[in-house]
């Protein structure tokens, strides 16, 4: 489990990221039994795409509030077309109820970095786009946002949540600069301890 939050003194652990839909059975059941044991209350299982939303929901259902599911479109891959944004939106409409956050959300940092790596021409745009519409599903449902972006994709996923006005969102994995992590707490939003502190001087 990779990014608790503490939910105030005293109170139990919260696993605000984890893909659990991609663990195995055996160790979708470990992962469940082991914070059986830990003053973890719950854990948010985030989604990847519509068949992991699906997914998390089953898990949602199979183990309670033990799992929570996120449902969104995790941005590093390619950008869903017209079709699927669609067919994913009118599912989570559908799910609201079920769902506890919309996420994981975001803008690809590392798919860009790649891609300009090789030569190769990019537009971040169509994934501003999508990331708007899942902040404006969020606002409508008023759902917290589970995002994925960090050093300059922060200050965008930043200018898009004060444009709706959408103050409740968890920036997972962040890594940026000062003034970013300043505007980040202004804002009230919520950032992940990670792995990343142990090794990671920033």
């Amino acid at each position: 489990m990779k990014s608790l939050t503490q939910t105030g003194a005293g109170a139990p652990l919260l696993d605000t990221h984890i893909h659990l839909d991609r663990y195995s059975l055996s160790d979708q059941e470990a992962i469940v039994a082991d914070i059986r044991h830990c003053e973890v209350q719950s854990i948010i299982s985030v989604s990847m795409d519509l068949a992991s939303c699906k997914r998390n929901l089953e898990l949602s259902r199979l183990y309670g509030t033990m799992v929570r599911a996120a449902f969104g479109y995790h941005p590093e891959q390619p950008v869903p077309s017209s079709a699927e944004t669609k067919a994913l939106l009118d599912w989570m409409e559908e799910h609201a109820d079920d769902m506890i956050a919309v996420g994981e959300v975001g803008l690809p940092y590392y798919a860009k970095l790649e891609a300009e790596s090789e030569g190769r021409s990019w537009d971040n745009r169509p994934y501003e786009y999508l990331l708007e519409q899942f902040i404006l599903f969020a606002k409508k449902h008023h759902k917290p946002v589970i995002l994925h972006a960090v050093y300059e994709d922060a200050e965008t996923a930043c200018r898009l949540l004060e444009k709706y006005g959408v103050t409740r969102a968890h920036f997972h994995w962040f890594k940026g600069s000062r003034d970013t992590l300043l505007r980040m707490a202004g804002n009230g939003y919520y950032i992940s301890f990670t792995p990343d502190i142990l090794y990671e001087d920033e």
